[in-house]
């Protein structure tokens, strides 16, 4: 057995935060994971979990599977296994040789920063979950709360969502961009103490399985909507799975999908300029409520917006704090049909956007 199986969960959460500097938010989280924010990416999001079951850490923001404790310090540390192995076995006081067969995966590419030909981005096919429709022993059925909200049913059948009542869990699946097949489900918690606890957006158990993929390789909504996006020419991105039903229930085509968080991979841009999109639309949340966070959020639009090649036209919908249509952290589609309109109609070239900072 490897000396990375021989830690318990509160060896492997004290390494963390006194090595790696990451902050451990719930030591028995949900399905007894131990949740830590999300370092790995610079986040503060508590979207990184530890499996002491699998051993193997888990982003379910933006990294997806990052692996063992050692992969984890590799990728902090900016080193080898080796080295990474030298710092764990250190603070625990071992000594000995220990090989990678069986700890993890291989050692990152250190020449992470260099600039990405979208060209020759390989998007990889997500593997299909195992008992895939477990999710389906709960039921079809209207959901008022997001009925208040602008979802109707129509929407709630296209994407099969299903509610857990007792639970208080709206469960959605996701499909895989390629094949259709179904690669993960999540849970949206809508008791309150439960969300603020464990997380708002959290992985659908079933039996001891949990159902995750990694998200920077999928968007939301694609194989539902992919020909009215081709139709279009234009993607409309959305943060969240919510944004992407709420436009469905407005419009007849729903040329839109969800990057479920904050971010934009390169993966994703690769498979959406694969339906012919001449356009791309930033429709992310209202993330600020003074001058300071909205240029803070400005910013973080336009670096995304530079991963997106040249010749592929971007956009935003900006609601600015002088204009007011929209709530601290609203959707740009949470004020109705209407508003949305009008905000999509009135959306910032990127040229005017990049030049109003």
């Amino acid at each position: 057995m490897s000396v990375l199986q021989d830690l318990n969960k509160e060896q492997v959460i004290n390494f963390v935060e006194e090595i790696l500097q990451g902050h451990c938010v719930n030591r028995e989280g949900y399905n007894n994971n131990a949740i830590f924010e999300s370092f790995c990416h610079g986040s503060t999001s508590p979207k990184l979990y530890y499996n002491e079951d699998t051993h193997n850490f888990f982003c379910f923001s933006h990294c997806g599977n990052i692996g063992s404790l050692a992969d984890l310090t590799m990728r902090i540390k900016e080193c080898e296994f080796k080295e990474a192995m030298s710092i764990i076995n250190s603070y625990f006081g071992i000594s000995g040789k220990y090989h990678r067969k069986g700890v993890g995966r291989r050692s990152r590419n250190k020449t992470q920063k260099r600039e990405i030909n979208i060209n020759e981005v390989e998007v990889p096919s997500l593997p299909s979950q195992k008992k895939p429709f477990a999710y389906r022993r709960f039921p079809l059925k209207r959901l008022p709360m997001w009925e208040e909200e602008g979802i109707i049913f129509r929407t709630l059948k296209k994407y099969d969502i299903r509610y857990d009542e007792i639970g208080e869990k709206i469960i959605i699946p996701h499909f895989s961009w390629d094949s259709g097949n179904i690669i993960g489900v999540r849970i949206r918690n809508l008791n309150k103490e439960i969300a603020d606890e464990f997380g708002k957006y959290v992985p659908f158990y079933f039996k001891g399985q949990m159902y995750a993929h990694s998200l920077k390789y999928n968007l939301y909504g694609y194989w539902q909507n992919k020909e009215a996006i081709q139709k279009t020419k234009i993607a409309v991105l959305f943060e969240g799975e919510k944004g992407t039903m709420q436009l469905n229930s407005y419009l007849k085509e729903n040329n839109s999908v969800a990057v479920c968080g904050s971010n934009l991979s390169y993966e994703q841009i690769k498979i959406l300029l694969l339906l012919g999109v001449e356009e791309i639309v930033f429709a992310f949340d209202k993330q600020y409520q003074n001058k300071e966070e909205e240029l803070l959020w400005k910013c973080k639009i336009i670096k995304l917006a530079y991963r997106i090649p040249e010749n592929i036209k971007v956009s935003i919908i900006w609601d600015s704090l002088e204009n007011g249509l929209l709530e601290y952290k609203d959707s740009p589609t949470d004020k109705g049909k209407e508003i949305y309109l009008e905000l999509f109609n009135n959306r910032i070239n990127f040229k005017n956007f990049e030049v109003a900072i």
